[in-house]
């Protein structure tokens, strides 16, 4: 039996050493030449380029593959069939695929951003331009139109090339919605005042640059000259408040990026995602993670819509950038000011109060008290770490989670901890740990030789039992069976020479219970 790899990419190219691109789709076939007609049994392994280790692909039993190569080409490397029959040579035949990345201007994302470009370009010759139509085309309506068609326009391939670009990123998600919505999956108000801002500024800008040259009117108003006008212009004095319309919210959407990230870092903060399918909900810019009313939000929103508003109105009347009220302007930027402050000063690190009961004993539910177990509305589960051991809590209401004892905790470690939604690990809490421990006998005491059935507690459900469980009677070490399906219930030989009362302790995993005293029937003694 000898196996030969071939291989296929979709625009026809094959051989033993393959230089694959992003996006190409790659068939690779294996063939037992002394019996090319029958399909040989096997699977498929992949050691990716820069790497020693093989790794057994999923799914990939058969004499076929198909592999489609992604932007990061971590496809590439070598494939061998390992087929079932090891009768086959030593050597397992190999094929390599090699990245071969495109030119970026062959590549469809290039392609469609330059066409973008170029359309753009070419609709925007067309619109400012005067190509000598007579007065209809250089008549004052037109000139505004055309004006305004120049504006839109421009904001119009602006979003179309931000969604093209996050299109090719690695991730392959509108670049729009990294502008309003932040690392949480959730609308940023933060986010929302800059490009506002952003938009409005640059639609006026944009409005202004095309008025200027289509008829001819100066770009910056000529306030000094008598009689100047000062409709569809830039006015001279105007520019340190807009700069700084623009520049706070900048600075705001920075350090309040900055300081979340500090935060949840140090776990004095708790983020967590909103559910990615669920879209985008507006009313995330007025509102917190728990979905309850944000002052700050609301205060900073507001002011600036406001503003925004003005500018706009003042700017479709007037074709101009008005001056703004002091007022407004501080308006503005304390609201800002404040929004800043009040993600600063934001902390929901969980915490405990309090654990009823203290004493915790595998099997037993228990209920932990404290502030932030929950930080997202939507999630009602969290993980607790008690004596070494981990099992789930459900929250139980705002303040409470209820768990149950898990099996295998250790009497050493004797804390307790939370681990909620976001990930953040609560300071430990002091608890008494039960481990493992022999409760007494199940039915009557055996005599010395018999076998004895003891309850207790702390062991895993039987199925997750993978070590020996022994128990040591007297001195001796006995091998212990699991009767039951919960672990309640051992059962074991009793020593023939030990006789009662007797120590016992109970043994697994390197776990040992406290020394329990057993009580064994009297051995009847023939005359």
């Amino acid at each position: 039996m000898s196996i030969q790899l071939s291989a296929k990419i979709e625009n026809g190219r094959s051989g033993a050493r393959l230089a694959v691109r992003a996006g190409d789709a790659v068939a690779l076939h294996a063939k037992d030449t002394a019996a090319p007609d029958a399909p040989p049994a096997g699977h498929w392994t992949h050691q990716p380029n820069g790497s020693a280790a093989s790794s057994t692909l999923d799914a990939s039993t058969g004499a076929e593959l198909s592999v489609v190569m992604a932007r990061s080409f971590a496809q590439s490397g070598a494939y061998r069939f390992i087929p079932d029959d090891q009768r086959v040579v030593n050597q397992p035949a190999e094929i390599v695929l090699t990245a071969r990345p495109r030119w970026w201007v062959t590549t469809p994302h290039a392609a469609r951003l330059l066409a973008l470009l170029v359309g753009y370009v070419a609709a925007a010759c067309g619109l400012l331009v005067n190509w000598g139509g007579g007065s209809w085309w250089n008549s004052q309506t037109l000139y505004t139109v055309r004006s305004y068609g120049f504006a839109v326009l421009t904001l119009v391939v602006f979003l179309w090339l931000t969604h093209l670009l996050g299109k090719g990123s690695a991730e392959g998600k509108s670049g729009l919605v990294t502008l309003f919505v932040g690392a949480d999956l959730r609308a940023s108000t933060s986010k929302f005042q800059y490009v506002a801002w952003t938009f409005l500024i640059g639609f006026v800008l944009a409005y202004i640059a095309a008025r200027s040259s289509t008829a001819g009117t100066p770009f910056v108003c000529e306030t000094e000259s008598s009689g100047a006008s000062t409709k569809n212009c830039v006015p001279p004095k105007h520019w340190d408040t807009y700069l700084l319309l623009l520049g706070v919210p900048a600075a705001a959407a920075v350090v309040t990026k900055g300081v979340t990230a500090y935060k949840v870092a140090n776990g004095i903060l708790q983020k967590t995602e909103a559910t990615e399918n669920a879209g985008v909900n507006p009313a995330d810019l007025a509102r917190d993670d728990h979905g309850n009313a944000d002052l700050a939000d609301i205060q900073y929103l507001l002011f600036n819509m406001i503003a925004v508003a003005y500018v706009a109105a003042v700017f479709v009347g007037r074709g101009t950038l008005p001056a703004i009220p002091p007022l407004l302007v501080g308006l503005t930027s304390t609201a800002a000011g404040a929004f800043v402050l009040n993600k600063s000063l934001q902390t929901n690190r969980p915490t405990i109060r309090a654990v009823a009961p203290s004493r915790i004993t595998p099997g037993a539910p228990i209920d932990v008290s404290g502030q932030n177990l929950f930080p997202d509305s939507t999630n009602n589960t969290v993980q607790v770490k008690v004596g070494g051991a981990q099992t789930a809590g459900t929250k139980r209401d705002a303040t409470t989670v209820r768990f149950t004892a898990p099996p295998g905790m250790d009497p050493s470690i004797s804390t307790l901890s939370i681990v909620t939604a976001a990930g953040t690990e609560s300071d430990s809490y002091t608890v008494a740990v039960v481990g493992l421990q022999i409760i007494g006998w199940v039915g009557t005491a055996p005599q010395p030789g018999e076998v004895g059935h003891l309850q207790v507690t702390g062991l895993p459900p039987q199925q997750e039992i993978a070590a020996p469980v022994t128990l040591v009677v007297g001195g001796r070490a006995q091998a212990a069976t699991v009767t039951n399906g919960d672990a309640s219930e051992i059962a074991f030989t009793v020593p023939a020479d030990v006789e009662g009362p007797t120590q016992a302790t109970l043994w697994w995993n390197g776990l040992a219970s406290d020394a329990a005293t057993l009580e064994l029937a009297p051995t009847l003694q023939v005359l």
